[in-house]
């Protein structure tokens, strides 16, 4: 009896059924996080558009965070350490 072995890399785009999934409906997170994009739109001020800005980037750090420890395939999962990276190198700088 022979395991037959699936080509590498094969399940990085995989969910646990067996389908793709590169995009998802967003969730709460992304919309908040968009929702502070728009609001730096509106207003003019440098303390509130600061404070607006960590706010979305919080917000973007709890979406990293969740697609990073339960994203459905290794792509989101990476994609999720990707922007987790980012967002705290965008904050140190």
């Amino acid at each position: 009896m022979s395991i037959a072995r699936s080509p590498k890399g094969q399940h990085f785009f995989k969910d646990n059924d067996g389908r793709v999934v590169i995009y998802q409906r967003p969730n709460i997170f992304i919309y908040g996080w968009v929702a502070t994009k728009l609001l730096s739109l509106v207003f003019s001020s440098a303390e509130i558009n600061k404070l607006i800005s960590y706010s979305g980037k919080a917000i973007l750090i709890c979406w990293a965070i969740l697609e990073l420890l339960d994203g459905v395939n290794y792509f989101r999962r990476l994609l999720g350490f990707t922007v987790f990276i980012s967002a705290i190198y965008s904050i140190a700088k």
